[in-house]
């Protein structure tokens, strides 16, 4: 259990690494031309700072490595976090609404509001056709490229791995839950449909 100061050091060291990436991202994503992809990325980001709070400062659990590693994140490993949760969000909202949402778009958008390089590019797209063609594979494959992405490590402890799993699946599952609470993904995705309907005429 941390020590009241322990956790205000963890807290402040969060902030650092995370909070101007966010205001940043948030603005980028404000920028987008479809509104469907506008909330979804906006919320994802905010859930993302969240995620980290939770689970880098306050949950102190077996196979943690959030909590464990947080002292070694730099401003880097801030930004990565919110890339590689933006892409476990996208390919799971992809695999639910493959017939509302194209896939190319959604794709650009991710790139264009995260700033992709050309292999985080191609990261994402090895682990959507993994999770489209092999999706029993995909919940193991994404959590050993989440700690290599993020930690720099190959992660090999079956109990990490699953923690990993764990933590991805509840953030997209916490996330979508919110998404969805007023008006429905389906709806969001035909509004914005809409807009850009009324703007093209």
């Amino acid at each position: 259990m941390l020590l009241p100061f322990m956790a205000k050091k963890k807290e402040a060291l969060l902030e650092e690494v995370m909070e101007e990436q966010k205001e940043a991202l948030l603005a980028k994503a404000g920028a987008l031309d479809n509104s469907f992809f506008v909330s979804f990325y906006q919320l994802s980001i905010d859930f993302s700072f969240l995620d980290a709070y939770d689970f880098f400062v306050e949950l102190d659990c077996h196979s943690n490595l959030f909590y464990e590693l947080l002292p070694q994140m730099g401003e880097m490993d801030g930004l990565r976090f919110y890339k590689i949760l933006a892409m476990y969000h996208t390919i799971e909202l992809l695999l639910r609404k493959r017939k509302q949402v194209k896939a190319e778009e959604m794709a650009q958008a991710l790139y264009d509001t995260y700033g992709f390089s050309e292999e985080e590019k191609k990261l994402f797209t090895l682990l959507l056709a993994c999770a489209l063609h092999f999706p029993s594979q995909f919940p193991p494959l994404f959590a050993k490229s989440f700690g290599r992405y993020l930690f720099d490590f190959s992660v090999e402890n079956p109990f990490a791995l699953a923690f990993l799993e764990n933590f991805c699946y509840n953030s997209y599952s916490s996330f979508q839950t919110y998404l969805s609470k007023y008006i429905s993904i389906n709806r969001r995705i035909r509004l914005s449909e809409m807009e850009r309907e009324k703007i093209a005429r």
